[in-house]
This record gives C-alpha cells, structure tokens and sequence, in this order.
C-alpha cells in the first residue's frame, strides 16, 4: 500500500511539477519560451530526442552541472531506472533492475559505456568525471544491434566538446569541505586552416577522509582524480576527416571497499559496528587505477553513403590492497594487481539524409587481454603461506550489424535491425605457493548469438510520437579470473518488451514522454563472494516490468521544471542455486549454501524511485543570478537475492546558487550536495566473516569560481 500511495503521489507531483532533464541544448524553432530540443545518437546518427522512438534521457553540459553531477557515479540522480552501483573500485551499473555485480578483470558491464563512439571496456574505468562534455545520453533497455557490446541493459553514451576554430578557454577552480580542491580547464583553438583542437584537464583532491581507521588511527574514505584529454579535428575536404583524440587519468577512489559491519551485525570475531564512515581494518585500504587510451575517427562521404571508421587502444593498471574480513585481525588480506589491454575496429556505412529508408551497416572487432599480475592472497585462512595467483582472460568478439527504417507512411516508420556476434574466450592461471609454482590450467570456450530489434512507432502530430518495440540483448559467457580453474558461465540473455510515447504540449512548453516496459531475463550471471575469493554463477530466471516518466515544463523563460518516475518490479522466477548465509549471533555468517530464491525480489530492484528539479535565471544589470535545486528520492532495495538485508529508502538533496558577471568573464558558484546528510550504502557484501558495507558520501559543499576567456 505504501508503494501504491508514493506511485501515484509521485505521477501528480511529476505531471504539475515536471521535469527530469530529456532536453537542453538547441533552438526552440517561432517560440521564444519552450523546451528545448536536444540531437542524439542514440541510433548512430543525428537526431531530435522527440523522434527517436527508444527510452532516451539526456541531458546537456549545463544540465549536468545544476543537477550537481560532477563524475559516471553521480548519474543515478538524474536518470530515472538507473543505479550506478559499486563493486569493490568498479562501477557495477543497472538500469531498470538489470545489470552485473562481477568485476573481475576480463568481465564486461550489461549497461556499457562509450565515449565519443569508443566503447570503455573495464569496468574499474567507469567512473570518471564529466567536465568537458557536450551531451550524455543514457538509452534503456537492450541496445544488441547498434551498441552491441554486451549492452543487456542499457548504454551510457557521454559526448565530449568538439575542437572550434574561435580561440577560448574555460577555467574553474573550487574548495569544498573535507579540505577539498577542485579545478578544471577547457581550451579550444584552430591551428591552421581545416585543423582544430582542444585540451581538457581536471583534478580533484580530498585531503580528509569521511571516517577513521580505528585499527591504524588514519582516515579513511578519502581521494584523488587527475586526468587530461586532448581531440584533434583534421577536415581533410568537404567530404573528409579525421578526429584523433587521446586521454590519461589517475584516480583514488572515495568509496573502495573499506568494510565495517552493518549497524546491528557484528563480524567474525565478535567485531561491532563503529559508526557509519569507521572501520576496524588490520590495515588501510590503498587502491589507483591508471588508465589512458588512444582513438581515431575517419568519415567521409562516399556519395551513396558515409563511410565511418572508429580505431581505439585502451590500457588499465589497478592497484587494489584491502582488508576482505573487516576485523582487526589480519583474517585475509589480498592485494591485486590487475591491467587490461584492448583494442577495438569499427566499420560503418550509413544511408545519406533525405534517403527513402534510413539504413546502417557496421562490422565490430574487439580484443582485450585482461588479468591478475598477480593477486596475492595472504592471511590467517592461510597459515604462514602466500599465493600468488597469476590468471589472463584473453577475449576477442567478432559482430556484424544492420538496421533499417523504413518510412511505410508519412507518419509511420518500422525500423528493423540484427547483430550477430560471435565472442571467443579462454582463460590461463597458474599459483605460486611461497614462490613455488603449480600447474598451469587452460581452458577456451565459444559463445554467439542474434540479437535484435524490431520497433513501429507512429506520429500522430508535431507533438506525439507512440511506439512500441520488442528488442533481444545479449551478455557474453565469461571467465572468472578469480578462480581460472572454473568453467566459464552461460551468456545471460535480455528479452525486452516496451510501449511508450513522446509529447510535447502546450506550445511546448511542457513535454511528457512515458515508457512501459517487460524484460525477461535468464542465465543471469551472479558473483558470491566465498573464503579466499569470488564464485561466478548463472541465476535461472527473472522478469522485470514497470513503467518510466519524465517531464520538463518552462513556464516562462527564467524558469525551467523537470522530473522523472520509474516504477520497477524485478522477481526471480526461477532460481534454485542462489547463495544464502546464515548469522551467527557471536559474529559472522555461516558458509554459503545454495538456496532458492524463486520468487524473491530480485537486487537492485527499487520499487520507486523519482527525481524533481527546478533552475531559475534571475537576470540584472549587475550580473546574471541562477538559483538550482534537485531531489532525488530511492524506495528501497535489496543488495542479495536472499533479501536478507536492504538499502533503506533515502533522499538526495543538492543545491547551488551562481553569480555571472556582466561582462561574462567571470562567476562564482555556491553548492552543496546531500544537503540532508542521508546515510545510503555503495554496496553491502554477505560473506562469511560477515555482513560489510561501504557507506556513499555524506554532506558535501564548497565554492567555486569560473572563468571564461576568448
């Protein structure tokens, strides 16, 4: 009944109060007050948001910034449907329920990550901060035709600013608490004619953590990003160019699993609860991810066709050393030390503006190498021992693609696409006991698979596009480079269904686009931590249904409302082999044993979750003001298909008052993020020693001030 009452609260507040931001950047077209509209490449080519007939929430620079979003993680507040969850330093996505909780070097996220058209493989990669973006797009649902990568559930697609040849440059430079800096710098130039770049750097580094290490007395929860990106437009003819682009970063993360137990439970050992940001850890979490890449981009117009090639290089080098057990006693202790090589080749063809039918062709290639260099396992569980634990996932993934639309009326299109991707795996691993090596395992393995997509969607005017779809996603089987000697799992497999519509009334100043949604999950593919490290498992069944709102109202051309809903249901149906835990009362759980959890709710499953915001321009002839607040609003959720523990409901304030001078050279911005100090997990882990969690961030604020020069 409480689920029902906060639906239906929730649609009337959406409805007189709209608006999660689906659009805004672009020109309202004989209308000096409306929403604005925003271009898309949700299906590989240009288009209005309005027209594209897929559950599509994107958001431009200014957006990203008032909603207080300063990196990937920070997304979930602004997206209806999506969690961006965490796994020990790697996000864990999911999007309408749907996701993957593995993060084993060589594994792969159901909600996929692209950059500029390049997918962004690993998964300690993920989260990265968004400072010089032009759009993010985030598309629901499987997307196994055009971004076909193992995008079960959803795609982030984030674009960055393209390279102008007018000189310009804009700086920011903060301080927030926990004795935070922060600063960033954009600056965009032509060099010669026809050749164009820009250069993006940003750093943040919070010096004080959120808790304390009550074991070694030093704080904990505490970080650094530094990273720098470089694109170089070349337009080689009217018909041609090349857009060569590299980037570097290092990041500390915030939230590594500094484990503690959750408040009530008690660990191995009798170990209590410390308060939410203390832990009691024999030592302290250290971990860096260093990662940089290198792309190539060629277009050019073939008459009948465009002709795109996307070249990309990726490498990753993980430092992680941690405390799994979360006692003062060195229990177990591993240190890992992981990289990833990977390279990707695509081909396109596309159809020519004005075409009779809109079509696409593309051939992917993907090769990674991914693994432990080693990981050390060490610790009581192993008596005076060491292993070192050496595991390479070796992938490659062959795809080929078509998608069509073909207009049947004037108000009428039926669009179809295919992919088939065939993806070849194996796996070696070797231990060495003291330094002493033993046998080498080897293991290969084959997976593929059609996936597709088949949508009619119909105009009934200007203002209201209906569609519905029914679309197949598609997760590659993989390897756990944890325990090389296990087999891999089964590809797990999205059958998608959804009806939705998109409108815009009221001189469009008020645009509502809803989605109704059905997936069928199988195979799914499960991690469970046990004593000495992680399994791998294939979960039988789940079903999700539910249905998505979002709305933006200008009222007036100050003033901007936005708003979104999702209403999610998420059950195993059939899950016989689940892991289950029993408490010890003295501290700690039992081992894991297999359960059935047919019928329970299934992890990261909110029943409701919804976001309002409201920005307000204030202009004088002292300078430009700008008032922004957001909320966003969790029901609920369990982290375990036993449902034996759940994160509480939670609320997400953040807030920001901004000063434009005159002239528009300068401003400052006032914010602050969690203004109401909720207390919300990254994650919460059942093992054997224990119940653990890892808290998310606490109330944030701080100042900064920006500069912009031409």
């Amino acid at each position: 009944m409480r689920n029902f009452i906060t639906l239906h609260a929730v649609l009337l507040a959406s409805v007189a109060l709209p608006g999660v931001a689906s659009a805004q950047d672009g020109e309202v077209a004989g209308n000096d007050v409306g929403v604005q509209d925003i271009v898309v490449t949700a299906q590989r080519r240009e288009e209005r948001l309005q027209d594209v007939p897929i559950a599509v929430t994107a958001m431009g620079s200014e957006a990203v910034r008032t909603l207080g979003i300063r990196d990937t993680s920070d997304l979930t507040v602004a997206v209806p449907g999506l969690d961006m969850g965490r796994q020990n330093i790697a996000i864990a996505p999911f999007i309408r329920g749907v996701g993957t909780k593995n993060t084993s070097p060589g594994e792969e996220a159901a909600v996929t990550v692209y950059v500029d058209g390049v997918y962004m493989p690993t998964l300690t990669g993920g989260i990265f901060n968004l400072s010089n973006i032009e759009r993010v797009e985030v598309l629901k649902g499987p997307q196994g035709t055009l971004f076909g990568r193992n995008a079960t559930a959803g795609v982030i697609n984030i674009i960055t600013k393209a390279p102008s040849d007018t000189p310009s440059a804009d700086l920011s430079f903060g301080y927030g608490n926990y004795d935070t800096m922060e600063g960033s710098v954009y600056f965009t130039t032509g060099i010669a004619p026809g050749i164009k770049m820009d250069l993006s750097a940003y750093g943040r580094d919070q010096r004080d953590g959120w808790g304390k290490n009550l074991t070694t007395g030093n704080d904990v929860f505490k970080g650094y990003e530094y990273s720098l990106r470089s694109k170089w437009l070349f337009e080689l003819g009217d018909d041609t160019s090349l857009t060569l682009a590299g980037d570097y970063s290092k990041n500390k993360p915030l939230t590594p699993p500094a484990y503690r137990p959750l408040p009530g439970k008690r660990l191995i050992g009798g170990v209590p609860y410390q308060g939410f940001f203390n832990v009691a850890e024999t030592r302290d979490v250290f971990a860096t991810s260093k990662q940089w890449g290198l792309n190539g981009q060629l277009r050019h117009d073939l008459g009948f066709a465009q002709f795109v090639s996307i070249t990309s290089y990726r490498n990753t080098d993980v430092y992680f050393q941690f405390d799994q057990d979360g006692t003062p006693a060195p229990l177990f202790t591993p240190t890992t030390w992981e990289e990833a090589k990977t390279w990707t080749q695509e081909f396109q063809l596309l159809s020519p503006a004005g075409s009779s039918f809109d079509w696409i062709v593309g051939a992917y290639y993907f090769n990674d190498k991914s693994g432990y260099t080693p990981i050390r396992l060490q610790g009581i569980v192993f008596g005076p021992n060491t292993i070192d634990r050496y595991s390479t996932q070796k992938s490659k993934s062959y795809a080929g693609y078509a998608q069509a639309t073909f207009h049947l009326t004037e108000a009428t299109d039926l669009t179809a696409g295919a992919r088939y991707t065939r993806d070849e795996r194996s796996i070696q691993g070797q231990d060495f006991l003291n330094g002493n090596p033993g046998p080498v395992v080897e293991d290969d393995d084959a997976f593929e698979k059609l996936t597709y997509r088949l949508s009619l969607d119909h105009r009934f005017s200007d203002q209201f596009l209906a569609y519905g779809s029914i679309s197949r996603g598609f997760k590659s089987g993989v390897y756990n480079t944890v325990a090389p000697t296990n087999p891999a799992v089964r590809p797990a497999v999205v059958d998608a269904y959804e009806i939705g519509f998109k409108t815009d009334v009221l001189d469009r100043r008020v645009r509502f686009n809803a989605a109704f949604f059905w997936n069928e999950f199988k195979d799914i593919q499960l991690q469970v931590p046990v004593p000495g490290g992680i399994a791998l498992l294939n979960a039988a069944k789940a079903r999700y249904k539910g249905i998505e709102v979002e709305t933006t109202v200008v009222p007036t051309s100050n003033l901007t409302l936005r708003g979104g809903l999702t209403y999610l249901t998420g059950k195993y149906r059939e899950f016989n082999n689940a892991p289950f835990f029993d408490e010890i009362p003295a501290g700690g759980n039992s081992a894991s044993y297999s359960g059935d959890a047919t019928g329970r709710d299934t992890i990261h499953t909110p029943d409701v979750t919804f976001s309002v915001s409201a920005q307000y321009d204030i202009p004088t002839s002292s300078g430009d003001f700008s008032l922004s607040a957001s909320y966003y609003y969790n029901d609920g959720f369990y982290f375990d298909p036993q449902n034996r523990f759940s994160q509480p409901s939670y609320g997400l304030l953040n807030a920001g008052i901004e000063y434009t001078a005159p002239s528009g050279v300068w401003g400052v911005r006032l914010w602050g993020k969690n203004l109401t100090d909720d207390r919300y997990y990254t994650n919460v882990v059942a093992q054997s020693w224990g119940d653990t969690a890892t808290p998310a961030g606490p109330r944030t604020y701080g100042a900064t001030l920006l500069l912009h020069l031409k």
